[in-house]
C-alpha cells in the first residue's frame, strides 16, 4: 500500500477539470428534475394521474423506475432516479478504466511503478480516488436536489444510493480493466455490463407487483440481481430500505476484493483475456484507405450494428405495450400525445417518435469512426497510410464513407430488429413498411451529426472528442428528456432529433429533414476540403 495516498491525490487532480464540469452538471441536472416535478406535479392528484398511467402501461416503467409511493419526492425518485443512477455507473466506469488499462498502454502507469510505490498501490489508489469522486458528484446532485425543492434527508439518502451504484460499477471497471488487454475492451465490457444489468431492472420492473392504491411496488427477485433495481427498493424518500444498500456495499466490497487478488497475481500490462497477436503481414485487401478503415472499425461497426437491432426491436415493443395500455386506459393516449406534442392515430404518432432512439445510435455509430481517425492520426498511424499514394482527400473521404456505411448498416439492423418482433406478432406488411419509413427518416439528423464532427475534426483536431461527445449527449438528453424536465421549446429545438419528420402521421413537416439535409451535406464537403489543406495533427 505505499504510495497508495500520493497516488490518490494525483488522479484526483489529473481529472479535477473533468470532475468539476460532471459535478455543476449533475448539480444543475437535479435542480432542474427537482424543480420540473415540484412545478408540473406539486399536487398529489397530479402524481396519483401519471402513476395510474404507468400501472395501465408497463412500458412507461421503462425508462423510469418502480414506483415506491406518491409523495413527492417517491415520485422525483420514480421518475429520475434510475437515470442519476446510470450516470453514476458510467462515470465510475470510465473512470476505473481510465485510470487502469490506459494509464498502463500509454507508460503513465510505468512511471508511477519507478516510484516508491507496492504493488497494490495503484489499484488501491484508483479505488480512493473513484470512490471520493463518485462521492462528490453526489453531494453536488443533493445540493441540486435540495435547492430544487427535494426533501432534504431523502435527498441525503439519494445520493448515499447513487454513490454506492458508482462504487459497484467502479469496482466492475477495475475488473474489466483487468480482464480486457486494451481500454477500448474494457470500455466495451464495461458498457456490456450497465447494458445488462439496465436491462434486468426493466424485465424486474415490469414483472413487479404495483398496488394499485398505494403505488408501491413490490420488486420479484429479479429485481435484487441489478444495481439499478436496488437503488429504487431503496426507497430513499420512504422508508429507507438499508437491504439494497447493504448489498451494493456487500458487492462493491467483493468486486474490490476480486481485484485486489487480481492485481497480485497480474503481471504489469497483462490482462486474463490475452491480446491477439496479429499476422506479420497485411492482407492483400487492406491496400487501400477505404479497406483499411473499414478493418479498423470492423469490431465497433459489429457491436454497434447488434446495438441498432436490439434498440429497433426495443422500440417496436415500447410501441406495442404502449397502444395495449391506451386500449385500457384513455390517459395513456393523453400522455403519449402530449410527450409528442401532435394530435392524430396513437400508432402512427409513437412509431415516428420512439424511432427517434434508432437515429441516436446510429449517429454514435458514425461518430465512432471519426473519432477512431482521430486516435489513429494522434498515434501517428495516418502518417504512415498518407506516407504511400494515398493523399489526405483520398483517406479522409474513405473515413467518411465508413462513417456514412456504419450510419445505414445500423439503421438496416435497428429495421430488422423491429421487424422481426411485428412479425413475431403477426402484423402485415404495412406495419414493416412504416417501421421502414420510420427509419429512413432518421438520415438528416444522423448525416448532420456527420458533418459536424467532421469538421470539427477538420478545423480542430484537439477538440474533436470532446466536442463530438458534447454535441450528442446534448443532443439526446435534450430530445429524450427536454420535455420531462420542462426545458423551453427553444431549448429542446437544440436537438437535431427533434426535427426528424413523424413520417407515419397523416401531416409530416418535412422542413426540419430539408435543412438538415443541406447543412449535412455542405459541412462534410467544407470538411473534406479543410482536411486537404492542414497538416497532421499529433
Amino acid at each position: 500500500m505505499t504510495g497508495s495516498f500520493a497516488l490518490t491525490l494525483v488522479a484526483l487532480r489529473r481529472d479535477r477539470g473533468q470532475l468539476l464540469l460532471w459535478a455543476l452538471g449533475l448539480l444543475v441536472a437535479a435542480l432542474i428534475c427537482a424543480v420540473n416535478i415540484a412545478g408540473g406535479f406539486g399536487e398529489e392528484s397530479q402524481r396519483l394521474a401519471a402513476l395510474a398511467v404507468a400501472v395501465d402501461s408497463p412500458a412507461l416503467l421503462i425508462g423510469r423506475g418502480l414506483p415506491m409511493g406518491t409523495s413527492e419526492g417517491a415520485f422525483l425518485f420514480y421518475t429520475y432516479g434510475v437515470v442519476f443512477a446510470t450516470v453514476f455507473a458510467l462515470f465510475a466506469t470510465v473512470f476505473a478504466v481510465r485510470h487502469g488499462r490506459t494509464e498502463e498502454e500509454d507508460g503513465t502507469r510505468e512511471l508511477m511503478r519507478a516510484a516508491v510505490t507496492g504493488r497494490l498501490a495503484n489499484v488501491i489508489a484508483v479505488f480512493a480516488a473513484g470512490a471520493i469522486a463518485t462521492a462528490g458528484l453526489a453531494a453536488a446532485m443533493v445540493v441540486g436536489l435540495v435547492v430544487g425543492g427535494g426533501d432534504p434527508v431523502g435527498s441525503v439518502w439519494a445520493g448515499l444510493t447513487c454513490t454506492l451504484v458508482g462504487v459497484v460499477f467502479l469496482a466492475a471497471g477495475t475488473l474489466c480493466s483487468q480482464f480486457a488487454p486494451t481500454s477500448r475492451g474494457a470500455i466495451g465490457l464495461g458498457t456490456a455490463l450497465i447494458l445488462l444489468f439496465f436491462v434486468l431492472r426493466v424485465v424486474a420492473d415490469v414483472a413487479a407487483d404495483i398496488d394499485a392504491l398505494t403505488f408501491v411496488g413490490t420488486p420479484v427477485v429479479l429485481g435484487w440481481l441489478s444495481p439499478f433495481s436496488l437503488a429504487g427498493i431503496a426507497d430513499p424518500y420512504g422508508s429507507v430500505d438499508p437491504r439494497p444498500l447493504l448489498l451494493l456495499a456487500c458487492a462493491a466490497t467483493l468486486g474490490a476484493a476480486g481485484a485486489v487478488a487480481v492485481e497480485r497475481g497480474r503481471e504489469f500490462g497483462a490482462s486474463l483475456l490475452p491480446a491477439r497477436p496479429g499476422p506479420v503481414h497485411a492482407a492483400p485487401s487492406l491496400r487501400t484507405p477505404l479497406r483499411l478503415t473499414l478493418r479498423l472499425h470492423r469490431g465497433t461497426l459489429l457491436a454497434m450494428m447488434c446495438a441498432g437491432a436490439g434498440v429497433g426491436a426495443f422500440a417496436a415493443v415500447l410501441t406495442v405495450f404502449a397502444v395495449a395500455g391506451d386500449e385500457q386506459n384513455d390517459a395513456v393516449g393523453q400522455t403519449i400525445r402530449e410527450l409528442v406534442g401532435r394530435d392524430g392515430p396513437l400508432y402512427d404518432l409513437l412509431l415516428s417518435y420512439v424511432m427517434v432512439l434508432v437515429g441516436e445510435c446510429a449517429a454514435i455509430a458514425g461518430a465512432l469512426v471519426i473519432l477512431r481517425a482521430r486516435r489513429e492520426e494522434a498515434a501517428g498511424n495516418v502518417e504512415l497510410v498518407r506516407g504511400t499514394a494515398a493523399g489526405p482527400g483520398r483517406w479522409f473521404s474513405s473515413v467518411l464513407a465508413v462513417g456514412a456505411g456504419s450510419i445505414l448498416l445500423v439503421l438496416t439492423t435497428a429495421w430488422l430488429g423491429a421487424t422481426t418482433v411485428y412479425v413475431a406478432q403477426g402484423r402485415n406488411a404495412e406495419a414493416i413498411w412504416q417501421v421502414l419509413a420510420a427509419t429512413v427518416a432518421q438520415l438528416p439528423a444522423t448525416a448532420l451529426y456527420l458533418g459536424v464532427i467532421a469538421i470539427t475534426f477538420a478545423v480542430v483536431p484537439r477538440l474533436t472528442s470532446g466536442i463530438a461527445w458534447t454535441i450528442l449527449v446534448l443532443g439526446v438528453v435534450l430530445a429524450e428528456l427536454g420535455g420531462r424536465l420542462g426545458l423551453p421549446d427553444w431549448a429542446i429545438a437544440i436537438s437535431p432529433f427533434v426535427h426528424t419528420p413523424l413520417v407515419t402521421t397523416a401531416d409530416p413537416d418535412w422542413s426540419g429533414a430539408v435543412w438538415m439535409t443541406v447543412v449535412a451535406v455542405v459541412t462534410i464537403a467544407l470538411a473534406v476540403v479543410a482536411y486537404r489543406r492542414r497538416d497532421l495533427s499529433p
